[in-house]
């Protein structure tokens, strides 16, 4: 493996062992800041810009990015942190990044992949709806004042919590048994 993808490699399981285990990330993400693994990846594997499978490890390290900001969010929470501000910010950072991606390969479309990818397509829908889950549903059992204090939240994303982590689920099942 080239030395300029060793590190987003590196992140990108260990984001997902520290989601897995619930511990603090120890590999933050200036640990993998190659801009030039970045740069390469603005243009669309259908431009001819560069392949599906390394579009689909740049979307797994983009992913892993975000899911270690969860991970230190809910490992390092304080007191009187504003917690539904900051799971409102991880939000729109995880739809950003899902936009992102091609609408052939986008979670919450149908998978239009190749045969060959559609396994690591399907992969990265999982982790997507698990981190999307697992998000919602820890900010909706873990704010003071319970479920009150999230309807009066400015973000309707927010303040439906509950039902993105229940349809996340579903997705996630779904995945599952296509």
């Amino acid at each position: 493996m080239c030395i300029s993808t060793l590190k987003p490699q590196i992140l990108k399981y260990h984001s997902f062992l520290s989601a897995t285990q619930g511990r603090p990330p120890a590999a933050h993400d200036s640990s993998c800041n190659d801009n030039t693994l970045f740069r390469i990846s603005n243009s669309s594997p259908s431009d001819g810009g560069h392949s599906l499978a390394f579009s689909i490890f740049i979307w797994h390290v983009g992913l892993a990015r975000i899911k270690n900001r969860l991970c230190h969010l809910f490992s390092s929470q304080e007191p009187g942190r504003p917690l539904a501000h900051e799971v409102s910010e991880l939000d729109a950072a995880l739809t950003s990044w899902r936009d992102e991606i091609p609408m052939e390969y986008r979670p919450e479309q149908e998978i239009l992949a190749p045969r060959e990818f559609y396994p690591f397509i399907s992969m990265l829908h999982l982790h997507y709806f698990n981190m999307m889950s697992s998000m919602h549903w820890a900010l909706s059992t873990s704010v003071e004042g319970g479920s009150s204090i999230l309807n009066v939240h400015h973000n309707p994303r927010i303040r439906t919590s509950e039902a993105i982590s229940v349809s996340s689920a579903r997705s996630f099942i779904k995945i599952l048994n296509e």
